[in-house]
């Protein structure tokens, strides 16, 4: 799977403040299973943005110069 090239930048900051919050609950929140049901909660999160920057391979098999080629 590639990433668009613009997408590197902020997945790196909410990777890393997603890592911040999920470290500071882990180690300061008594109640292990909140921590636990917010990291499952945190990593579905940065799902959803990492399939939003995916850049997919696409294969046009038919050519036309007259056509316009949409991705959506």
């Amino acid at each position: 799977m590639r990433i668009h090239k613009e997408g590197y930048f902020l997945l790196t900051i909410s990777a890393a403040m997603l890592l911040i919050i999920n470290a500071a609950l882990y180690f300061f929140v008594q109640n292990q299973i909140l921590s636990v049901v917010f990291l499952i909660v945190s990593l579905v999160f940065y799902g959803i943005i990492l399939q939003f920057f995916r850049n997919p391979q696409r294969d046009i098999s038919y050519f036309d110069n007259r056509a316009v080629y949409a991705p959506a």
